[in-house]
């Protein structure tokens, strides 16, 4: 008796506390912030899957850059048509050792606010070589045939290029939009100078010989009208004349005369259709520009992140007694590696826009940008305070806290021969006096091996303390074929700032 008296209180114990659990489960679940309203969320270029007419996936995993040339759009021989699959949310490039990030972060991120894919969150996967324009006819043809978007108030949220096609679709549709909120991650709303330095020297050795060659490159690029759409348009981008000697002249880059008297139009698009469609893009870039320059409605509200501290192409020199494109001149300011300062806030005081210390591709990853997402997008969100850790300071071996102003990282090769040493140089700029010795950036690599710290070296000059910079060196020793990457993390400051390389076989 007594026994079964035990065997009674402990069951009641397993299943009262099963229940006391999942009582407070549920009441955790209902507490759980929900999303105010269907959110619309458009990526960036590169950011949907493209796929074959058999459904195979040419660009969106592994191969798509041994696949580049089969993206390109030609009038006179097109490739087989191409049309978009889902979002990439990572791409494997060698095996398990080096995987690219896109959109998983922000997956992720949505995930934990309680978003739904298809019943409060709705992407819109798109062919990202078509112009901005076609596509915010497409965006328009999604937010009206979906029954849980036509006729409701929604947010959209915008990665990269993707914003662009939302501010078309503002402009063009401001009195049946139901927009309530729009969030600007990194758009190029003044464009890009990586658009042109691609152009101009493609994405790197490795990635260049996987790709076809510089050659493939610009070709297949100056096929894209979206690539024109995001030619830098912010005033003074491009210049005649050399930074060295002061002094230039302006000049429009989406300006037809002079792609066609520079002779920077690629031999196959300088004829017949392919020179029509040539100044048809440009015609669509001069377009894009007048409208992002418009005030969006005033009934919408918008929010606009804006990274600020990673070394970022802005300036383009053109010699004027030599245009061709191997002597083109690109300088750097502050940005987030991809898109300027002053093109993601689209002013030229960017005091309106918030702070991102992440890189471009991964802006969402940032825990700032995460906890304001948390606060714009949820009802009754309830995020830790932003720490000293997620605010635009370094921290000093003090303790005290110094504002940066530009980070900036290289290797010295980005392919290599395994065996090889690889010097990492870092530089990190501050708005107020610093010394040497004042902080020490923290190096972790992920190899073919696993993860381990980097040695970093302080090799800050006088004339660097006297800039307001302190500079470190590294050096990676690869010794197996694969990708190398450095995670690079300022002691204070939120995010990371990675570097890749990769090493090939010896007698590869």
């Amino acid at each position: 008796m007594i026994g079964s008296i035990r065997t009674i209180f402990a069951t009641f114990l397993v299943f009262g506390s099963i229940y006391i659990e999942l009582t407070h489960a549920g009441a955790f679940a209902q507490s759980q912030p929900e999303p105010f309203r269907p959110l619309v969320f458009v990526p960036g270029i590169l950011g949907t899957e493209l796929l074959d007419e058999k459904g195979k996936v040419v660009w969106g995993d592994s191969s798509s850059l041994s696949n580049f040339e089969k993206l390109e759009l030609n009038a006179a021989s097109p490739q087989p048509p191409l049309h978009p699959g889902g979002l990439v949310e990572s791409i494997n490039i060698l095996g398990p050792f080096w995987t690219i990030h896109q959109y998983d972060g922000l997956l992720s991120v949505l995930r934990k606010l309680n978003y739904v894919e298809g019943n409060n969150l709705f992407i819109f996967y798109y062919d990202w070589r078509r112009s901005n324009f076609d596509n915010a006819r497409k965006l328009k043809e999604l937010i009206d045939s979906n029954t849980a978007l036509k006729g409701r108030d929604i947010d959209i949220l915008a990665h990269s290029m993707g914003g662009l096609i939302v501010k078309i679709y503002l402009n063009e549709n401001a009195n049946d939009a139901h927009v309530v909120r729009f969030v600007s991650l990194a758009v190029p709303s003044q464009g890009s100078m990586n658009a042109l330095a691609e152009m101009t020297n493609g994405w790197g050795g490795f990635e260049n010989w996987l790709s076809g060659g510089i050659g493939t490159i610009r070709r297949v690029m100056f096929s894209f009208p979206s690539l024109y759409e995001l030619f830098p348009s912010y005033d003074h981008c491009c210049r005649f004349g050399k930074p060295v000697q002061g002094g230039y002249t302006d000049f429009d880059p989406a300006d037809a005369r002079l792609w066609q008297a520079g002779d920077w139009i690629p031999p196959e698009e300088r004829t017949g259709p392919r020179l029509a469609e040539v100044l048809q893009d440009l015609d669509n870039a001069r377009k894009l520009k007048a409208i992002l320059r418009q005030p969006l409605p005033s009934s919408i509200e918008q929010t606009v992140f804006a990274g600020d501290k990673f070394s970022t192409n802005l300036y383009l020199y053109v010699d004027p007694n030599d245009r061709t494109w191997v002597h083109w001149h690109f300088s750097q300011s502050v940005g987030d590696g991809t898109v300027p300062l002053w093109s993601a806030a689209n002013s030229d005081s960017p005091a309106q826009s918030l702070p991102a210390f992440t890189n471009h591709a991964t802006i969402f990853d940032d825990q700032w940008v995460v906890n304001k997402l948390q606060r714009m997008l949820n009802k009754h969100a309830g995020p830790p305070p932003i720490s000293k850790n997620n605010l635009p300071f370094a921290s000093t071996m003090s303790d005290s806290l110094v504002e940066v102003s530009m980070v900036k990282a290289e290797f010295g090769q980005s392919v290599v021969r395994a065996g090889d040493d690889v010097p990492l140089t870092i530089s990190v700029a501050f708005v107020g006096p610093i010394a040497k010795g004042d902080l020490q950036p923290d190096l972790v690599l992920s190899d073919p091996a696993g993860s381990q710290q980097l040695q970093v070296q302080d090799v800050t000059s006088a004339t660097d303390e006297a800039n307001r910079t302190l500079s470190f060196s590294a050096s990676v020793h690869t010794s197996l074929p694969g990708a190398y990457s450095v995670r690079i993390s300022i002691p204070g400051m939120g995010g990371a700032y990675s570097r890749d390389i990769v090493a090939l076989p010896p007698h590869s």
